[in-house]
């Protein structure tokens, strides 16, 4: 397992920045912290692809629950 240092945290919040804002939670909500933990436990293991822990941390945002995020991606209906 890969530890962290500080650019790969870096890499990391501002997928995470992205998450929240889409889901217009903050990053403190319990739902973004699963996100976050789900997001930092891949990056170890090797996926550090900002385009792939994007998407993956989009769908655990919205099966956890994040209405806002599941209008954005079908088009606001």
């Amino acid at each position: 397992m890969k530890a962290l240092d500080s650019a790969d945290l870096q890499r990391l919040q501002i997928v995470v920045d992205v998450i929240c804002r889409e889901a217009g939670k903050t990053v403190r909500s319990p739902e973004m912290q699963e996100v976050a933990a789900l997001l930092i436990r891949l990056y170890r293991h090797g996926l550090t692809d900002e385009v792939k822990l994007l998407s993956v941390g989009r769908l655990a945002s919205a099966k956890r629950g994040s209405p806002e995020l599941l209008r954005s991606r079908r088009g606001g209906d």
